[in-house]
Formats: C-alpha cells, sequence, structure tokens
C-alpha cells in the first residue's frame, strides 16, 4: 500500500504538470487567435470604408453626368422648339404673303399667277428642307455633345475605380502579411506547447507503468492465495442436496386482515427492492421477483474462472376476501417490504384460474469477501448483485 501510495502521488504531479503545461499552451492559442481576429475585423474594417467612399464618388459622378445630360437634352428641345415656332411662323408669313401676292397678280397678271404660284411653292419646298437640315445639324451637335461628356464621366469614374482597386490590393497585402506572421508565431508557440506536453505525458506515462507493474505483481500474490482458498470453498459443494442453488428461495411475509383491507410486510435487502412485483390474482396475492449473480475471477495469465447464475422466485397468499386491484400500494420502509390491499366495496363473484407454479431458488454460497476487495482495483470483477440470498 505505502509503494501504491507513492506511485499515485507522482502520477497526481506528472498529471498536474501536464495539465498546466495544457492549460498554459491553450491560454497562448486563445491569444493568438484574438490578434488575428483583431487584425482581421481591422482590415475588413479600412476595406468597407474605402469601399463606402468609392461607391459615393461613383454615385456623384453618375448624378452629375445624367444631370448634364438631361440639361442637354432639355436645351434642344427648347432649341427645337424655337426653331418649328419659327419655321411655323415664317410659312404663315410666307403663306399670307404668297396669298397677298397671288391676289395681286391674279388682279393684274392672270397670265403670271400660275408662274408664281409654282415659285412659291418652290421656295417653300426649299425652305421646309432648309430648316429640316438645321434641325437636323443641331441634333447631330448635341448628341456629339451628350456622347463626349459621358466618355468623359466614364473615364474619370474608371480612373477613380482604378486607383481604388490600387489602394485596396496594397491594404488587402499589408494585411496578408500580418496574418501570415501571427499565423506563424501561432504555430511556433502551438509547436512549443504540444513539444512539453508529449514530454511531460511521456514521463507520466513511464511513472504509472512502474506503478501498476509492483502493484500488480503484489496483487498476483495476493490472489493467488485467495483463488486457492476459493477452490477450497467450492469443493465443499458436492451434491446438489447440499448446493445452495437449488433450495428454496422463502420471503417469510406476512399478511395482516384489518377491518378495510390487508397488509403484506416481508423483509427485502435494499439491493433487491428494485427487482420485487406483486400482482393479485382473485383472492390471492403474489409475491415475485428475480436476481442474477455473475462471478470472474482470473486464477493465472489466460487462465479465467466465470460464472453467471440467474433465478427468478413467486411466493402466493390467500386472502380472505375480494380486493380493491386499482387502489393496492407497494413502498419500501427500509429493508421491509409493506403493501397495502384495500378491500372491494361489492365484492365480486369468485372466479376460478388455474393455479400457477411457484419459481423458487436457493441463496448463493457466501464465498470470501477478500476476492471482490482484490480484483476490483484491476477490473478484474464486476458488482455482485445477488445480495445475501434472500429476496432479489
Amino acid at each position: 500500500m505505502g509503494v501504491s501510495g507513492v506511485g499515485d502521488g507522482r502520477i497526481q504531479d506528472a498529471h498536474k504538470r501536464v495539465m498546466q503545461a495544457e492549460k498554459d499552451a491553450n491560454q497562448q492559442i486563445v491569444q493568438t487567435q484574438k490578434r488575428v481576429e483583431d487584425a482581421t475585423k481591422e482590415a475588413a474594417s479600412r476595406l468597407d470604408m474605402i469601399r463606402d467612399q468609392y461607391v459615393r464618388q461613383a454615385d456623384t459622378l453618375r448624378d452629375n453626368h445624367e444631370l448634364s445630360a438631361a440639361r442637354t437634352k432639355e436645351q434642344g428641345y427648347q432649341n427645337l422648339q424655337e426653331l418649328r415656332q419659327t419655321i411655323k411662323t415664317e410659312i404663315n408669313t410666307a403663306t399670307r404673303q404668297g396669298d397677298k401676292d397671288l391676289r395681286t397678280i391674279t388682279d393684274y397678271y392672270g397670265s403670271e399667277s400660275q408662274r408664281q404660284l409654282h415659285e412659291g411653292e418652290k421656295n417653300l419646298k426649299a425652305a421646309r428642307e432648309n430648316q429640316i437640315k438645321a434641325q437636323e445639324y443641331q441634333f447631330h451637335q448635341a448628341d456629339e455633345q451628350s456622347q463626349m461628356t459621358k466618355k468623359s464621366q466614364e473615364h474619370q469614374i474608371e480612373d477613380t475605380r482604378q486607383l481604388h482597386e490600387s489602394r485596396m490590393n496594397e491594404l488587402y497585402s499589408t494585411s496578408q502579411k500580418d496574418y501570415e506572421k501571427t499565423k506563424s508565431a501561432h504555430i511556433t508557440a502551438k509547436e512549443k506547447a504540444k513539444g512539453v506536453f508529449d514530454k511531460n505525458l511521456v514521463e507520466s506515462l513511464n511513472a504509472h507503468q512502474l506503478t501498476l507493474d509492483r502493484v500488480n505483481r503484489d496483487a498476483t500474490g495476493k490472489l493467488k492465495q485467495l483463488t486457492d482458498s476459493y477452490s477450497r470453498s467450492l469443493a465443499a459443494y458436492e451434491d446438489r442436496q447440499t448446493d445452495p442453488f437449488y433450495q428454496m428461495v422463502r420471503l417469510n411475509g406476512e399478511v395482516r386482515e384489518a377491518t378495510d383491507g390487508f397488509i403484506f410486510v416481508a423483509r427485502v435487502p435494499k439491493h433487491e427492492q428494485s427487482q420485487i412485483t406483486v400482482n393479485v390474482v382473485g383472492e390471492r396475492l403474489l409475491v415475485g421477483g428475480a436476481r442474477q449473480a455473475k462471478e470472474k475471477l482470473e486464477e493465472s495469465p489466460g487462465h479465467q474462472i466465470e460464472t453467471l447464475s440467474f433465478q427468478s422466485f413467486h411466493e402466493t397468499y390467500p386472502l380472505s376476501g375480494p380486493i380493491d386491484e386499482k387502489n393496492i400500494s407497494k413502498e419500501f420502509d427500509g429493508d421491509h417490504l409493506i403493501v397495502t390491499l384495500p378491500k372491494a366495496k361489492f365484492p365480486k363473484e369468485p372466479t376460478y384460474k388455474k393455479p400457477s407454479a411457484d419459481h423458487t431458488r436457493a441463496p448463493r454460497p457466501d464465498f470470501p469477501k477478500g476476492v471482490e476487495a482484490v480484483l476490483a482495483p484491476r477490473g478484474k470483477t464486476e458488482p455482485n448483485d445477488a445480495g445475501d440470498g434472500t429476496l432479489a
């Protein structure tokens, strides 16, 4: 036990060193990740600010271009309307003057009227063609001016966009370099922490293995002694008549009758109370349960002995009257089972049911307790659910 305590103390010290190294490494990793996140957020903020400035300038240039185009278009429409009004006025004036001259010529020169009318129409057609050409020329000039203004605005926008892209690329390159430096420092710190952790882990495992070897040697000697004693105890059960496995299991319960019902009391160990069942069949109380036990022993390396036992049991108690089955209650008071069976207010007619056979079992053998105490630290045995052999 002294060697085991020293070995456990060394294991705990080594485990503490490993946990402290791992904690320091995690803190360095968290700090590095925080610096990386701060650098990334700052770069993103700068990019968003530059992008917003670029968008505002582009919107301003686009609005100025649209306003200039609208003004040019409006001025062209105004000039066109004035030109149309002038042409219309001149046409009306020419028409009135022609009509006047025609009437005068008709009065004095009957033969010249047709010629003057033809010349007037010719002049009018020529004037109209001139006005149309002048209108088309003004439209062409306005369109060329609009195209030139549009191209100039596009060149300005493209120059601004290229300038902003160049600045963004420079900022991104700077941020990427900072990120790579931070990442390299993070990887170096992580590898250093991992090396310290691996070293401490190897030291802890070596110390743990030495302790386990010592405990294993001590336990093997004690286990050999207990195995011999256990084998001698098993040899005591030579026939079926003396083997407790084949003996009856008795609850030794008691049914007490009261004015308004019955009370059943029996002793049941706490570790077997979860397997107890209570049923009423006609005017009989049926109490049953189940239990199992598993034993596993390693006598020598590669040589194991394992036993799995399972038992179920039922015991029937007669009742002197019908029971209100809906209000039956079951409870445990310490290691005692208490079943309350209220009497039925309106007795039912007795019905015949075929009785079922009782299943009984004997208590398990009382093996040496030292076997479980030695095997438990090495993980060679499992908890015994059989208890002291009374009620499962």
